[in-house]
């Protein structure tokens, strides 16, 4: 008995969960309606001079799915149509058809060249986030369920998860090229309160590091962030944790470091985990970290078994070993005329270590992997 009252309590939670998004067909609203109703909530239809409303085209299979029913914008060229709630809410994803030559085949452009469309969020007339959806101009055809309709996903385009970020109006701004647009299966969350509202993270290469900066609109309940990083965007390892504001209702700025980067692409993971123990990862980045042409260094071989050999082309002063968690496991002393070097790792566990070369002009750190 107290097993099956356990299964029903977690059923009416899971079921309780899912309600919490609402996804709006538009086939029970009026045609040519510039507001809807969804989950109890108003939403308006308006844009920058051309009609924006909710189209019926008198047969299935026109919108998503079988939809007959979507919310479309009458040509222009470089158009903005705006989806505004005053209670606020939160845009989780949507399917946006895209056309812009004279047949309105979907993705494609007036131009050939590629399109794009922008969404703004904006609370209080304040803007909270700005993504851009990027195509190629090419027919993306008619086939099923999407029906030329392409999705848009606000947990992870552009590598930020804005789906928790409060809104009270959504703006589609399409590019120079693009005069149609066209939106089906509108799916929202109402406005609760959200552990972090993060308004930006980015990563960039600075100097002989990657700086990772990020920052929230509002913090409650949040304890930390951690941050991880991959070099394949499919394995990460945490590399740093900072402590959150706890509750605060004003901005806050982090800024990160990461002083052992992989050369090549790293992708970064931001994750927010709050007071009870439950965690989210809220945005993902990648920056591009290489040595220049001048100052070339190789390592070989890579994997190493037995020892590595780097070889560099300016001068160093000394060169560390290190290990992933920056533990500096050996250190040498650099001749000024030398342009290699020799470790012997046959004794190191296996794992991913660094070479960290001192120079003149900076500090460079290339990887290996010791197998």
């Amino acid at each position: 008995m107290i097993k099956n009252y356990l299964i029903l309590l977690l059923s009416i939670f899971s079921i309780t969960g899912l309600s919490a998004q609402t996804t709006e067909t538009f086939e029970t609203v009026p045609a040519n309606a510039k507001s809807f109703v969804s989950n109890g909530k108003t939403f308006s239809l308006s844009t920058n001079g051309i009609n924006f409303y909710v189209y019926d085209s008198g047969s299935a299979n026109q919108g998503y799915s079988n939809s007959k029913k979507f919310i479309h914008a009458d040509d222009s060229y470089e158009q903005k149509g705006i989806i505004s709630s005053p209670s606020g809410f939160k845009v989780n994803n949507l399917w946006i058809y895209l056309a812009g030559n004279a047949l309105q085949e979907p993705n494609v452009t007036n131009d050939g060249a590629p399109g794009s469309v922008t969404f703004i969020g904006k609370l209080a007339g304040s803007t909270k986030f700005t993504v851009t959806k990027s195509n190629v101009s090419s027919n993306i055809g008619y086939a099923s369920p999407g029906n030329g309709f392409t999705f848009v996903n606000f947990s992870n385009l552009e590598g930020m998860d804005n789906s928790n970020t409060l809104i009270d109006q959504l703006e589609i701004q399409l590019s120079a090229n693009y005069d149609y647009f066209a939106i089906d299966n509108f799916t929202t969350s109402p406005n609760t309160v959200l552990p972090v509202d993060l308004i930006s993270f980015t990563a960039k290469t600075e100097n002989n590091s990657i700086r990772l900066d990020w920052t929230t609109q509002s913090e409650n309940n949040n304890k930390s962030f951690t941050l991880l990083r991959s070099d394949n965007k499919i394995n990460f390892n945490p590399i740093a944790t900072i402590n959150g504001q706890g509750n605060k209702q004003t901005k806050t700025e982090y800024t990160f470091n990461d002083r052992l980067p992989s050369a090549g692409t790293n992708y970064y993971q931001l994750v927010q985990t709050d007071y009870n123990g439950d965690s989210k990862q809220i945005g993902i980045k990648a920056a591009e970290f290489g040595l220049d042409a001048e100052n070339l260094i190789t390592l070989f071989p890579n994997p190493a078994t037995t020892s590595v050999k780097v070889k560099f082309s300016q001068q160093t002063s000394r060169i560390d070993l290190v290990d992933l968690n920056g533990r500096l496991i050996e250190t040498s002393k650099i001749d000024s005329s030398a342009t290699f070097h020799n470790f012997n790792v046959a004794k190191l566990p296996a794992g991913i270590y660094f070479i960290k070369l001192n120079q003149e002009v900076a500090t460079k750190s290339i990887k290996f992997i010791k197998i």
